[in-house]
């Protein structure tokens, strides 16, 4: 910046003479420029008065022609011709600087005015003044107006030394030179100038002071090497077109202390409009009022200002209207401070940024130039072209307002830095604005105590917040119709993102790659040295109506997830996949963290979050998951899956696997861990959960409730299931249209104090409650519960390989149907209970086992009750179909089916210790084993009600058979109760029956102890008479006593006949006192009298 101004000079130069002055005339010619059309591409100049050939300025001549051919041949569109027109113009300068130089007149012509070192301006004058060798300095006072006059060649006041300007002056037509310093006391004023002022010195304009340009053209307006304009002084420029700068061209320092500094309409040809500087300083109150400034088709970047550093402190700054060609409106090469003031820009045209601080600069090895630092201050941009700044070093805001509305860039929409950038005790407010990225990048971009508005923005790259790291402290962030193309429409990082203390809040804003709010991925993949790269302590998201057309309609990150005290809610939140947070890595939530999505959908996997290793749910955490939805894992999809504090998922939905969740591996319910279920549907396998493995440990709480189920396990799908200690899992109202209508998996594990209990499941297939394929084992002290459970197929409640029943266990199956197949309420391979008692009640199923069927083998240790169950075809209570079977203690109430209440089929053995039937409407059992088997029935208690079939012979087909039974008949019969054994050819039947009628013997009771039924004890009843004796078993042969006789006696051969004076026209009357007594005055004569008829007159 400095070695370019060295070589700066103006090139309009006219040299003449005033006709009352006695000057110096200068030899040789002086480089020209004619008037130029801007518009157009600008025509070829030469050097007035000297031939393309002369010799007297052969330097200058190829100077010239070197950047007038360049300018004439070369495409202003070129960034690469547009550099080589501006290094021309700057050798053209440095030569044009040497020629003036050599101007300077000798020593002895210093006759001016009577050798006067002043000028006075009264009035209207003219003339030209060139070189008054004043060696204590010129003075130039008076209120007037001086014009350049003829043949001066714009040249007015050319002077070789140190001038002071008292009055109020004003130059017209021409420019004031000094080979010094210029101080101005009073007032200066140029008008119509082809120059204006060139201070080859220091520029200083005092307190109060004014300086004033007007329609100046030229290389500038002011050119100097240090430049003062002191408190309530005012320089200004308007309405002139400068042939390379533009206002104020200092060539080392600039400092605007308290001044009004104002431009208007003022365009530099090559380059900054209002100020080129070493370095820059606005300071103290001053005042910068910059309007409609711009640079010509060839002009370089800082359309405005360009300096090295640049100092804004306690000022009013603002422009309005910045015409660019290429880069910024402010270029500074070093350093940009702004301290305690308000600055404003407004319509910027062509501008990438409207400040870029150290791209350009040459700066030494670990030099740390190009910082742009704001504090205590107000930046308000409206309509910008491009960013707001661009700077090799830090940005930094502290304690400031910054508001852009209205902003599109090719680069970051309000600021980029190549370091990192700091936001700290400030409020950013950003609305309408475009970039690439939309807000803040830097490698390192750090937000603290501060607060951020973003609206109506997007961005042609990733996120407001752009970089390697981001972190945001003690800070709001609200974003409402915030769209990024590529990455998160709040924050995009490579590698982290740390929320602290913060607050974050995304309405209606998207991303048309992975992250509608957060992304954390790199531009080229790898894998991650961290463990978590979005971190959230002691803050709280929300995010509402947010997108991605990829991946995390919320936030997308490559590796893991913390949360820590920190809460996120999303709601209507979508993506491919993970419709609020998709994570290749872990998400933890830690202790105190709430983590709760409503409404969202992902095309793909996980309509809430996508986690591709484990979601990790800590004690004292939350997690609340409603309406989701997605192709698979409704709610959430994981690799695994672990909950120690709370999870609640309601109303997922799921095209294929998974309703609430699918985890691909295991699934962990920790100590005091909570999960809830409800309202969850998938199209094929896990209503509610779809997972590998599931383990609830102690104290672990698992609850489904609604689930719904295309295939199976209406609940819960999974591989492995083990209830630790004190774990429990309860599933209400599930529904899965193939097997298992509250869970299916490979095994079941309930360990002791643990307890699993299903109601209102159905299955379309086996296992109305549920479908284990392998072994279902309650350990000591467990608990397992199975009630209201339908299935289409075998299993009205339990569709098992195995069924293991430790001691102390409890179990209960009730109110279970098998529509379609075996087994009303439990359906096993085999079953093995060593518990106290194993209670079944009220089950119904369409072919055998109404209670339990068993294929292989049976064996109770304690006891097996069933209470109302029915079967149509077989086993009405128990059937097994193959192995042995042993029974401690079989219970059976009230069951119903024509067939069999335990039908058994045996290889070797059939045992059963104690049974007791109860309200039977079928036979008792059907036992069967092979040919060299046997069964033993030690003890069977069967109470016969109204209901029972006493017809329906039990029946046992064995090598040998032990059977002992009572049956207790109580009023049930009129032919009394009867027990006993009938042989026949291949099996023997065993019945609790009574007397064939009208025989009876009785009684209430009867025991078989493997003995043949004992139709001894029927006897004919009284009023009949047994006609054959010798066939007890035969009802028939007991004959009504005939009309007057009756039968006083049990199993009588004959009837006794009515006494005298009595009758009977009556069958079957059993007492004398049943014959009727004759009329008065009558008597029968005979015994046995059969009618009155038999009645005569008594003698």
């Amino acid at each position: 910046m400095a070695s370019r101004l060295v070589l700066f000079i103006l090139h309009h130069c006219v040299t003449g003479l005033d006709a009352a002055s006695t000057v110096w005339a200068p030899g040789g010619s002086e480089p020209f420029s004619g008037a130029q059309d801007r518009s157009q591409k600008p025509t070829t100049v030469f050097w007035p008065g000297v031939s393309k050939t002369s010799t007297s300025s052969a330097a200058g001549q190829s100077s010239a022609r070197s950047y007038d051919d360049i300018l004439a041949t070369a495409d202003p569109t070129d960034p690469y011709a547009r550099s080589l027109v501006r290094a021309a113009a700057r050798a053209r300068l440095a030569e044009r600087r040497a020629w003036l130089a050599s101007q300077k007149p000798p020593a002895g012509s210093r006759r001016l005015q009577g050798d006067s070192c002043s000028l006075d301006i009264v009035g209207e004058m003219e003339g030209k003044i060139h070189g008054p060798e004043c060696y204590d300095g010129y003075n130039i006072t008076g209120n007037g107006t001086y014009t350049a006059g003829p043949g001066s060649w714009g040249m007015a006041l050319q002077i070789y030394t140190d001038v002071v300007i008292y009055g109020e002056v004003t130059l017209k037509g021409g420019n004031l030179y000094v080979d010094g310093d210029l101080t101005v006391v009073g007032s200066l004023t140029v008008v119509d100038s082809g120059r204006g002022l060139q201070v080859f010195g220091n520029l200083r304009v005092e307190p109060g002071a004014r300086m004033s340009f007007t329609n100046v053209q030229g290389a500038a307006i002011i050119e100097t090497e240090q430049m003062y304009v002191g408190l309530g002084s005012e320089i200004s420029a308007k309405d002139s077109e400068v042939e390379f700068y533009g206002f104020v061209a200092a060539s080392n320092e600039f400092i605007c202390d308290g001044c009004l500094f104002s431009v208007d309409s003022v365009s530099g040809f090559l380059f900054s409009a209002a100020l080129d500087a070493g370095s820059a300083s606005f300071i103290n109150g001053a005042q910068v009022a910059i309007r409609q400034v711009s640079v010509g088709p060839w002009g370089e970047s800082g359309a405005a200002i360009v300096a090295t550093d640049f100092t804004i402190a306690d000022t009013e700054f603002r422009i309005d209207g910045c015409d660019c060609v290429e880069e910024a409106c402010i270029k500074i090469n070093g350093h940009m401070n702004v301290v305690n003031s308000n600055v404003t820009m407004d319509s910027f045209v062509g501008c990438s940024s409207a400040i870029i601080a150290g791209a350009s600069a040459p700066f030494a090895e670990g030099e740390q130039r190009g910082q742009v630092n704001i504090t205590d201050s107000s930046v308000v941009a409206r309509s910008m072209s491009g960013s707001v700044a661009v700077s090799n070093n830090w940005f930094i805001l502290d304690r400031t307002t910054l508001l852009v509305s209205g902003a599109a860039a090719d680069g970051a929409g309000v600021a980029q830095s190549f370091t990192g950038a700091r936001i700290v005790r400030s409020t950013v407010n950003i609305s309408d604005v475009s970039g690439f990225p939309m807000g803040i990048s830097g490698p390192d971009v750090h937000v603290q105590s501060s607060s951020v508005l973003a609206s109506h923005t997007e961005t042609r790259s990733s996120g407001f917040f752009f970089g390697q790291r981001i972190t945001f402290e003690n800070s709001t962030l609200t974003l409402e119709d915030v769209h990024a193309e590529t990455g998160g429409s709040a924050m995009h990082a490579e590698e982290l993102i740390q929320l602290v203390n913060s607050t974050v809040r995304a309405v209606d804003c998207d991303s048309q790659a992975n992250g509608g709010v957060f992304s954390v991925r790199p531009l080229i993949p790898r894998d991650s040295m961290m463990q978590y790269v979005f971190n959230a302590t002691d803050a709280t998201i929300s995010a509402i109506g947010t997108s991605a057309v990829g991946l995390g309609g919320v936030l997308d990150v490559f590796a893991g997830v913390h949360l820590e005290r920190s809460v996120l809610i999303m709601q209507n939140v979508r993506s491919e996949s993970g419709g609020g947070i998709y994570a290749d890595g872990d998400l933890e939530v830690g202790g105190h963290s709430e983590l709760k999505f409503t409404n969202g959908t992902a095309v793909g996997a996980g309509g809430a979050l996508l986690v591709r290793r484990g979601l990790n749910v800590q004690p004292e955490s939350l997690v609340e998951v409603n309406n989701c939805s997605a192709r698979s894992g409704g709610g959430i999809f994981a690799v695994s899956l672990t909950v120690e504090g709370q999870l609640s998922v309601i109303g997922a939905r799921s095209g294929e696997i998974g309703g609430a969740a699918e985890v691909q591996g295991a699934f962990l319910v920790g100590t005091a861990g909570s999960v809830v279920v409800s309202d969850a549907s998938a199209g094929l396998d896990g209503g509610g959960i779809r997972a590998a493995r599931v383990d609830v440990y102690d104290g672990g709480r698992v609850s489904f409730s609604g689930t719904r189920s295309g295939a199976g396990g209406g609940a819960l799908w999974c591989g492995p299931i083990v209830l630790h200690r004190n774990a429990s899992v309860q599933i209400e109202n599930s529904y899965a249209a193939m097997a298992g209508g509250g869970l299916s998996g490979d095994s079941l594990d309930v360990s002791p104090d643990a307890s699993l209990e299903i109601v209102q499941a159905i299955a379309g297939g086996e296992g109305g409650g549920m479908a284990i394929v392998d072994v279902v084992q309650v350990r000591p002290g467990g608990t397992l519960i199975v009630r209201d459970t339908v299935a289409d197929s075998a299993g009205g409640s339990i569709h098992v390989g195995a069924l293991l029943l430790s001691e102390n266990a409890t179990v209960e199956v009730s109110n279970g149907s098998a529509v379609a197949s075996d087994g009303g309420c439990i359906f096993a391979g085999t079953l093995e209970s060593n518990a106290t008692l194993l209670a079944v009640s009220d089950c119904d199923v369409s072919a055998s086992g109404g209670g339990v069927f068993v294929g292989r083998s049976l064996v109770v240790n304690g006891a097996l009750r069933t209470t109302g169950t029915r079967a149509k075809l077989s086993g009405g209570s128990v059937f097994v179909a193959g192995g042995n079977t042993k029974v401690a203690s079989l219970e059976m109430h009230t069951v119903m089916g024509l067939g069999p209440a335990v039908a058994i089929t045996a290889e070797s053995f059939v045992r059963l210790t104690s049974v007791e039937l109860i309200g039977a409407q079928g036979a008792m059992f059907d036992l069967a084993t092979d040919s060299d088997g046997e069964v033993v029935v030690e003890s069977m208690n069967v109470v016969v009600n109204e209901k029972f079939m006493k017809s329906a012979a039990s029946r046992v087909s064995a090598g040998s058979h032990s059977i002992s039974m009572f049956c207790d008949c109580g009023e049930a019969w009129v032919g009394g109760c009867l027990a006993g054994v009938e042989e026949e050819e291949d099996r023997t039947k065993i019945r609790c029956t009574s007397c064939p009628l009208p025989r009876s013997n009785n009684r209430t009771t009867s025991r078989l102890i493997n003995s043949a039924m004992n139709y001894g004890e029927c006897a004919c009843p009284v009023g009949t008479r047994d006609l054959d004796p010798s066939r007890p078993s035969i009802g028939a042969s007991c004959q009504l006593c005939p009309t007057g006789e009756y039968g006083p006696r049990f199993n009588a051969s004959t009837c006794d006949r009515c006494p005298l004076g009595r009758y009977s026209s009556a069958e079957g009357i059993a007492s004398p006192d049943d014959c009727r007594t004759c009329e008065a005055g009558r008597s029968s004569a005979v015994l046995g009298a059969k009618s009155a008829d038999d009645c005569e007159l008594c003698p």
